[in-house]
């Protein structure tokens, strides 16, 4: 009960801190960077990169664009999928993306939201939305879904869906999460292809990994070599697990190449993990 106390004076003072400063709203999917002009398919060999680049003040635009230049340079057709990215940050890499803008605050330019970046442009992509905002009033999150053209063994062109998603994350009861995930399950019902399910989910309790395996049915989690950072010690107010991992890759239909790799950096909050796949 003291726990929940906690929480909820906590909650009502961001409230009140962000009654007066509200961010605005945007929630729309666009090209935020052309891509290459005749650009190929991607290849049967891929790999996905799944980064929360939140800086918390401890680094720059140039050292998170800097890390992901090297971190993709070697790797087979890489997509990149990126919380809490914004338009400096795509602008900066200079690659073909797409844009799901979350919002920006009213006293800034700057709107932060997730991206998919890939060596092709998608055949087509939608923001994923919900309207439920952080603490009930605060940040909206955002998912991100785009197809993409791979060519197959056969040389006939196969589709890939990619979807990342940045979970909401301040919640008793993962009501908000669950509204994401439903929207995310029916979007992989209709989908008959491989797919590719990551990003920053929130999970840093069972209740909340369970309402994020139980909407991909027939999809199996990458396990990850190293150290993924949890969740903040914030949620041990509500009975959270700050050590379970809240970065994930899922997969459908796809062969992965052994298990995704953490690398550790002190860029951000979170560490990009990345994943090879080939279709079967």
């Amino acid at each position: 009960m003291k726990k929940r106390i906690h929480l909820i004076l906590i909650a009502f003072s961001f409230q009140v801190f962000f009654i007066i400063t509200a961010c605005s709203p945007v929630q729309e999917a666009r090209e935020a960077f052309p891509y290459p002009d005749e650009a190929p398919t991607l290849s049967p060999t891929f790999s996905v990169v799944t980064w929360n680049v939140a800086k918390a003040g401890k680094s720059s635009v140039g050292e998170i664009t800097n890390f992901i230049e090297a971190l993709s340079s070697d790797l087979p057709s890489p997509v990149i999928a990126l919380q809490e990215a914004t338009g400096e940050i795509l602008d900066t890499l200079g690659r073909g993306a797409h844009f799901a803008d979350s919002f920006h605050w009213w006293w800034s330019d700057t709107h932060s939201g997730v991206a998919l970046l890939a060596p092709t442009a998608p055949i087509d992509a939608r923001a994923i939305k919900v309207n439920r905002r952080e603490l009930g009033c605060t940040t909206p999150k955002m998912g991100l879904a785009a197809t993409y053209p791979i060519s197959g063994h056969d040389a006939a062109t196969q589709r890939l869906l990619v979807v990342t998603l940045h979970g909401l994350n301040f919640e008793i009861s993962p009501t908000g999460l669950s509204a994401q995930m439903k929207k995310i399950h029916t979007l992989i019902s209709e989908f008959h292809g491989p797919v590719v399910v990551c990003g920053d989910f929130n999970t840093w309790s069972a209740e909340r990994l369970a309402v994020v395996t139980m909407a991909l049915p027939d999809f199996k989690e990458v396990p990850v070599n190293g150290l993924r950072p949890g969740a903040s010690q914030v949620v041990s107010f509500i009975g959270g697990d700050a050590q379970l991992p809240i970065d994930r890759i899922f997969y459908r239909g796809l062969v992965p190449a052994g298990p995704a790799t953490a690398v550790p950096t002190p860029l951000s909050d979170h560490v990009p993990v990345m994943a090879q796949f080939s279709l079967p």
